[in-house]
């Protein structure tokens, strides 16, 4: 529905509500560089979508920048609904729930699915990716796990989102020579 280039970025705005759920749910109040850093996402998702330009606004309301926005209103509950589990959990039963939901759900994709997705052909003829995929899900949950103890929920998704972006954009250049 866009291009990922400019669609991906996108997901910069999940910090923003991160931030704000934060605010809400915790008391972690933004600080004046958590201000600058949501009005520069604004003006970025803005300035990315329109160059700038008024006639460019129609490009911000296409379907796959809204799709977008709304997977950034979802995204960014994750990290609340994960500090929250924290407290009342060890984080290793909060681990095992998550991971283990995740896992049967792709498995449960990939074996009963009836579409032939690049997705699924590739988890069918090469399990290991599914394994390595698992084990790097294992460690980031960990060390998300571990900095939400830390730091504050906004902080965290900006780490993420800022290199998200990054990848996404070079991604975008190189595959898709975009």
């Amino acid at each position: 529905m866009a291009p990922i280039s400019t669609t991906i970025p996108l997901l910069s705005f999940t910090p923003v509500w991160a931030s704000l759920l934060g605010w809400l749910v915790f008391d972690e109040v933004p600080t004046a560089v958590d201000g600058v850093g949501i009005l520069l996402i604004v003006l970025g998702a803005i300035g990315l979508h329109t160059g700038f330009q008024s006639s460019g606004f129609r490009q911000l309301q296409s379907k796959g920048a809204l799709y977008m926005l709304g997977v950034t209103i979802l995204w960014s509950a994750s990290l609340p609904i994960d500090k929250l589990a924290l407290l009342h959990s060890s984080s290793s039963l909060h681990a095992l729930l998550t991971m283990g939901g995740s896992a049967i759900g792709l498995l449960l994709f990939v074996r009963f699915t009836k579409d032939t997705t690049v997705q699924s052909q590739v988890l069918r003829k090469k399990i290991w990716m599914l394994f390595l995929t698992s084990g790097l899900y294992a460690v980031a949950m960990g060390l998300q796990f571990w900095a939400l103890s830390l730091i504050q929920v906004g902080t965290i998704e900006s780490v993420k989102r800022g290199v998200g972006m990054a990848m996404a954009l070079l991604s975008g250049l190189f595959l898709f020579r975009e």
